[in-house]
């Protein structure tokens, strides 16, 4: 037969106080001495007391738990900012239950569905591209319902909070330093234009060029998934033209993957034969040879902040929505080489 588990009343008896005040103690609602404080915290220690978060929901109206929807646990980007999450969670009492889209529509639905089911306190949500096809409508209302801050892409369908770092600069940095080494065909490899992450970094490029009166120049765009095999492909396609780029701005650090393998399939030599900066700077980046020059996005920190602002709508659902945007860096390595 299962041990029963401990209860507040139990606590209350071992430690000697009344139960108001044990669960003034837990709930850190109202003051109590230090003395019986202390006194509280050793019983649940001793009972190995844990709190019953369905029953307490069910009296606050609050579970005590986010949801996190990403679109690819595989990307590095994405585990920075997942750690961000759950570190600024933890100091907010909160547990985070992670769900991971592959970028599917389909998937997605269906995690916010249960999530929903859940009764989960607030949202943090890294949107699939949104293509033509928009959330059902009734799935759409039940999430007008509960806070939601948008994670490193925007969403047409939904309104909330939303997390960004600066792409536009990023990019417009990244394009600028090959410009600065003497490069003028200068090739992109971006993510889908339907999300703001491609279609910014794409606009940050084209800013650059103009800028340093460069003409656009659509044989050396590409549009990838941001994803390694997708990006490999069009990168043999701008590789494989008569007129090749001298140099090539990769939106990603999965396509930088996917670019490094074409580059090598080619084999060409970085970064005599092409010079490569990457968007992201993930830990491998420097420990290749060459080390990549990369644009280091904030992504901790775009985890902290995201989840901050979830807190402080669950706190007060009524407080305004906010964008915050944080900016980038360009880390200069060797994979661009010096002034041609």
């Amino acid at each position: 037969m299962r041990e029963r588990s401990a209860t507040t009343k139990d606590v209350a008896k071992a430690a000697g106080v009344s139960v108001a005040t044990v669960s003034r103690v837990l709930n850190n609602s109202g003051y109590v001495g230090p003395e019986l404080t202390e006194r509280v915290w050793d019983a649940v220690r001793r009972l190995d007391y844990r709190p019953n978060t369905l029953a307490r929901g069910l009296k606050t109206n609050k579970t005590s738990t986010v949801g996190i929807v990403i679109s690819n646990i595989m990307n590095p980007f994405f585990t920075a900012v997942v750690r961000g999450i759950e570190d600024r969670a933890n100091e907010e009492g909160l547990t985070v239950i992670l769900c991971n889209t592959d970028e599917n529509p389909d998937k997605q639905e269906e995690y916010l569905s249960v999530l929903i089911e859940k009764q989960v306190d607030g949202l943090l949500i890294s949107p699939v591209p949104a293509h033509d096809r928009h959330l059902p409508v009734g799935l759409a209302n039940h999430l007008t319902r509960i806070p939601i801050v948008f994670v490193d892409r925007r969403s047409r369908d939904l309104d909330g909070s939303v997390v960004l770092v600066d792409n536009i600069q990023g990019a417009y940095c990244a394009v600028e330093h090959l410009i600065a080494l003497g490069h003028e065909r200068i090739g992109i490899v971006t993510g889908p234009l339907n999300l703001t992450t491609g279609s910014d970094r794409l606009e940050g490029y084209r800013l650059a060029l103009a800028d340093h009166g460069i003409g656009y120049d659509e044989r050396l765009s590409r549009i990838a998934d941001f994803k390694l095999e997708q990006a490999e492909a069009k990168t043999m396609e701008l590789l494989s033209q008569s007129v090749a780029p001298t140099a090539l701005f990769v939106a990603n650090n999965l396509m930088t993957i996917g670019a490094l393998r074409a580059i090598r399939k080619k084999g060409l030599s970085i970064p005599n034969d092409i010079a490569l900066v990457t968007f992201d700077d993930p830990e491998w980046a420097e420990f290749i040879h060459p080390a990549l020059t990369a644009v280091a996005q904030p992504t901790y920190e775009l985890g902290l902040c995201a989840m901050g602002l979830l807190a402080k709508e669950i706190e007060n659902p009524s407080v305004e929505k906010q964008e915050v945007v944080l900016g980038c860096e360009l880390v200069v390595r060797e994979s661009c080489g010096v002034n041609r």
